[in-house]
């Protein structure tokens, strides 16, 4: 990833916005029913941040993706070191075994359906990478890979996804939790 020309103001403005967008989607969440606060609270932060990155001065805010890609790794890095894999494997086999099956089919998935329709090895990667790990990640591959003309289309097809993820798994989560009566 090249050097790219931004801003302390930009970075300023850009973490204002993050930070506003958390305080309002916890302010909203807070009138929403207690079991799904938490819930409410991810949603909301998912749409006002699609709402706001709609603006086209946002759009012109320089950093953007530099400073995402920060706290994407940042993140990445405190869930790995927060990790006890001994005591996540001992209690948690049948996750680990779910964990492995959604990635091996989805895996199986992506390379079945983009064989079909004869998508180039580079797109199928990031979403391959998209799908199972995040925009961020995608972003990092493709950017190793030195396809430089890919890494904002990673970074995208990892947010649709994550997006997408949250309504939908939030979605499926309340469903399975009233079928079975929890």
């Amino acid at each position: 990833m090249g050097s790219e020309n931004w801003s302390i103001k930009d970075i300023a403005i850009l973490l204002a916005i993050d930070s506003s967008v958390v305080a309002a989607a916890t302010k909203v969440s807070g009138y929403l029913p207690a079991d799904f606060a938490s819930a409410g609270r991810i949603l909301l932060i998912s749409t006002f941040s699609i709402i706001i990155a709609q603006i086209p001065a946002v759009r012109q805010l320089k950093g953007a993706l530099n400073l995402g890609l920060f706290f994407g790794m940042m993140f990445l890095a405190i869930v790995g070191f927060s990790l006890d894999i001994r005591g996540f494997l001992g209690s948690a086999l049948a996750i680990t075994l779910f964990c492995l099956c959604v990635i091996a089919g989805s895996l199986i998935l992506h390379l079945a359906i983009t064989r079909l329709l004869k998508i180039k090895q580079e797109y199928v990667l990031l979403g391959i990478v998209g799908a199972i790990a995040d925009g961020t990640t995608a972003a990092l591959v493709a950017s190793g890979a030195k396809w430089k003309s890919l890494i904002s289309i990673g970074l995208l097809m990892g947010i649709i996804g994550g997006v997408c993820g949250n309504y939908i798994g939030i979605a499926v989560a309340y469903i399975v939790r009233a079928i079975i009566g929890a």
